[in-house]
């Protein structure tokens, strides 16, 4: 989040109006692949994270983290929280995803 704050419409300049580069998307979504792998890793060393396929858990944590991060500080003025409530809200909603049972899944007929 202090990352962001500085210089919001430069966040939203970069990655919301402009189309970048092929070299630089395919080096983007290497560092995607790194840190999804990461936070699978990480997410392996808590025993109550319940999610059973912690890749597909990760990706979610990461796209979740980076989606609101960058809405909430591209669009300062667009907020209807304050940073605190942000940060603890986004805790609060990924410690309930990651730690919840997985139901059962019944085959689609």
């Amino acid at each position: 989040m202090e990352v962001h704050q500085f210089r919001p419409r430069l966040q939203h300049m970069l990655l919301e109006e402009t189309r970048l580069p092929e070299r630089l998307h395919q080096v983007l979504l290497g560092a995607e692949r790194e840190a999804i792998e990461a936070m699978a890793g990480r997410l392996r060393l808590f025993p109550e994270v319940r999610r059973a396929a912690l890749d597909c858990a990760a990706y979610f944590v990461i796209h979740t983290v980076e989606g609101l991060t960058h809405r909430f500080a591209a669009h300062p003025a667009d907020q209807m929280v304050d940073r605190n409530d942000f940060v603890a809200e986004l805790v609060t909603m990924l410690e309930a995803y990651l730690t919840r049972a997985e139901e059962t899944k019944e085959p689609v007929p």
